[in-house]
């Protein structure tokens, strides 16, 4: 029985399209969801401009932690915005999130998050984006997709992204509910 999901999301152009179906699964099973957005480290090239340019206590600040906790925060409060008012311009219910806890954001490898959070979570579902809109070639899966399809303990829901031609066209009506 699926009564918990995760809907991993890279914020990117296909993200209210597979949010569509995180909705139809959450009303056909009546379940719960949880948003997760994972945060790239800091890169090489950064540390090293940051180590040119910046103060010591700037260094301090951006070099000593693994996560900025302040810019998780605004970046969760900008989530929920940006997802809210996507949700409520086409369902008047408001399934999807009911408050700023369902979100999680996290900075790390995407691959690892997203399966850290789901076995932390105990969720039943994970449901990810079959690549994101910068792929070059659509037919293709992303690796975050299929690096989380080979390890997930838990099965995966995975929402093909189309281009965005063929997303105006699907979006006339919802998706189709799923299972029997």
């Amino acid at each position: 029985m699926i009564k918990h999901i995760l809907f991993s999301t890279d914020l990117g152009a296909f993200t209210s399209f597979a949010l569509d179906y995180v909705e139809s699964l959450v009303s056909q099973y009546e379940a719960q969801v949880t948003i997760v957005h994972a945060v790239p480290p800091i890169e090489d090239l950064t540390k090293a401009i940051i180590n040119s340019y910046c103060s010591n206590q700037v260094k301090q600040e951006l070099l000593q932690v693994s996560e900025i906790s302040g810019v998780n925060d605004v970046l969760r409060d900008q989530v929920f915005d940006l997802l809210t008012a996507a949700n409520s311009a086409k369902y008047d219910d408001g399934v999807v999130l009911r408050n700023l806890s369902d979100i999680i954001i996290r900075t790390g490898n995407p691959v690892t998050v997203i399966l850290n959070e789901a076995q932390r979570i105990q969720c039943d579902l994970i449901v990810v984006g079959s690549h994101s809109a910068n792929a070059v070639d659509r037919h293709l899966m992303g690796s975050v997709a299929s690096k989380v399809l080979q390890l997930s303990k838990v099965p995966v829901f995975m929402v093909p992204m189309l281009n965005p031609a063929s997303i105006t066209s699907h979006r006339s009506g919802h998706p189709k509910t799923f299972g029997p």
